[in-house]
């Protein structure tokens, strides 16, 4: 998990950095950042090693991170904070989107670019998304006792509504980073059926992170 959480927090780092740079070159309301699996991989194993070395000398850099994965200090609590959350599942939704347009750009329609991409928008986005579908998990799988596939067309239908609301939302003030026109079964260009798989796929597994989630024992640093 904390590979996982490694990785994920370097592709974070990368889009900020590169949104910053390009948005310093060239102003543009998207604010695209780039990363790849590769760096991933790159940021997984090198904060591994980082994490080694806080070990034997606890005041190196990135010594909050560390604290908060291995549990330094303070009292513990089940489950961590949902600002804690909510700052997970925004990186989370730039790590799905990273590799996302990286193999459709490698394998795919894109345009053979060994990168993938997002915006800044989507740690907002998907942060918020993902935040309100956990409550809704936590809901009808404890409180109704909803069975996986019957959780699923509700998760779904949010999804999609919340995508579109943003959709409308940033396309108003030139923001908006994605155009499906050109896809089949879309509407205004800002959702499309041909994506149903994959967030199908990603209904079930955000329900897995959130048990994951919910038996972090989360303790603050003192």
């Amino acid at each position: 998990m904390r590979l996982y959480f490694y990785g994920m927090h370097g592709i974070t780092l990368d889009v900020l950095v590169s949104s910053a740079q390009s948005f310093a070159r060239s102003p543009d309301a998207r604010m695209l950042g780039f990363s790849s699996p590769y760096r991933c991989l790159l940021h997984s194993l090198t904060h591994f090693a980082l994490e080694k070395l806080y070990l034997q000398q606890p005041r190196c850099p990135s010594a909050f991170v560390f604290n908060f994965l291995l549990g330094a200090g303070g009292s513990s609590s089940q489950g961590l904070p949902d600002l804690l959350r909510f700052l997970f599942f925004g990186m989370h939704g730039f790590l799905d989107e990273i590799f996302f347009t990286f193999f459709f750009n490698v394998l795919g329609r894109g345009d053979g670019t060994s990168s993938g991409h997002t915006s800044l928008w989507s740690f907002l986005m998907y942060g918020s998304c993902s935040f309100v579908v956990e409550k809704l998990y936590f809901h009808l799988h404890y409180s109704r006792g909803w069975g996986t596939w019957k959780r699923v067309p509700v998760y779904v239908i949010f999804i999609y509504a919340w995508e579109l609301s943003w959709g409308l939302g940033l396309r108003t003030c030139g923001a908006c980073s994605w155009d499906y026109s050109h896809y089949p079964l879309n509407f205004m260009g800002l959702i499309t059926l041909l994506y149903l798989p994959g967030w199908i796929f990603l209904s079930v597994y955000q329900d897995l992170l959130s048990n994951v989630l919910w038996r972090v024992q989360y303790v603050p640093a003192n």
